[in-house]
């Protein structure tokens, strides 16, 4: 029992001296900690203060004043920013007006593209003539470099007055192709009216823009066939065979079963293209300023090549 008691009482002194042990060691942990916490302060203080040193004397940080982050990768990133704005003020600093500019005035709204010249708007004439060289000597000029470049011996020419202005047109007719063409003057230079247009007769409306085809089938007359069609001119386009009329009709005359000729005939009449009766084709006639059977186009008094180029050189 002895024994016991002293056991136990040996065990129970060394159980306290291990735990003074270790309390003595925390103890120093702690102590070395707060130190070490100390310390730090310490510094972070002294490198605040020379910041503020720093900063309230430009010339110790390379002549400049800036705010000094703890990171000095933050601190280059703010340097590489400044830099490029100070770039960026360069740039706009470069691209400033010069001395003595001035800025131009917005142009006047003339209807069109800004900057274009402030000019009379000039409204197209179409029909036929428009643009005409209204000199003494434009289109004599211009229609003899034309009948000088012809290669055909077998046209004839004349002048015309087929739209409303005092500058003649000129006709040519080819017996060898029984074609005819009309040309103007448009804008100073040579303009085709009318391009080979083969018929039997052509004939035009003095000072109206209409000229007119007569053409005849079947032997023609009364016991055949013929008919007419009437174009409107202008310098909008040249005029040709495959050209729809304004206005045309056609005649037939009518045979009996035996193949006698019934001494009557039927005309038909279109306008565009579209059966109308005789009074609205005289009516719309009329409204083209067309009366009669007007003038034809290079018959009577023609000239040959030699005689229209000595004509036109006068």
């Amino acid at each position: 029992m002895k024994k016991f008691l002293l056991l136990c009482m040996s065990c129970f002194v060394l159980f306290t001296f291990e735990a003074c042990g270790n309390a003595a060691d925390t103890n120093a942990d702690t102590a070395e900690a707060g130190e070490a916490s100390e310390k730090l302060a310490k510094k972070d203080d002294a490198a605040v203060k020379g910041v503020q040193e720093l900063s309230k004397d430009p010339e110790a940080n390379g002549g400049e004043s800036k705010d000094v982050l703890a990171s000095d990768t933050q601190g280059d990133s703010l340097d590489a920013m400044d830099s490029a704005g100070s770039d960026r003020q360069d740039d706009n600093a470069g691209a400033a007006e010069p001395a003595g500019s001035s800025v131009p005035e917005a142009p006047a709204d003339n209807g069109g593209d800004a900057g274009a010249a402030t000019e009379p708007a000039v409204v197209p004439d179409n029909t036929a003539g428009a643009g005409n060289d209204q000199s003494a000597d434009g289109y004599r000029e211009i229609y003899k470099s034309k009948i000088e470049g012809a290669a055909e011996d077998t046209a004839v020419y004349s002048l015309i007055y087929l739209d409303g202005d005092d500058v003649p047109e000129l006709a040519v007719y080819d017996a060898g192709y029984e074609a005819y063409s009309i040309y103007t003057v448009k804008n100073g230079e040579l303009f085709c009216i009318a391009d080979s247009m083969r018929t039997t007769e052509m004939t035009y409306y003095e000072r109206s823009g209409i000229i007119a085809l007569f053409t005849s089938w079947n032997g023609g007359g009364d016991e055949g066939g013929y008919g007419k069609s009437y174009y409107q001119a202008s310098t909008d386009k040249t005029l040709t065979n495959d050209d729809q009329p304004v206005l045309n009709f056609a005649y037939n005359a009518s045979y009996d079963e035996e193949g006698a000729y019934t001494g009557e005939g039927v005309t038909d009449y279109y306008d565009m293209g579209k059966e109308i009766d005789e009074a609205a084709f005289q009516q719309k006639l009329e409204g083209l300023g067309v009366a009669g059977d007007g003038k034809a186009v290079c018959a009577g008094d023609v000239l040959t090549k030699a005689e229209a180029i000595e004509a036109l050189s006068q």
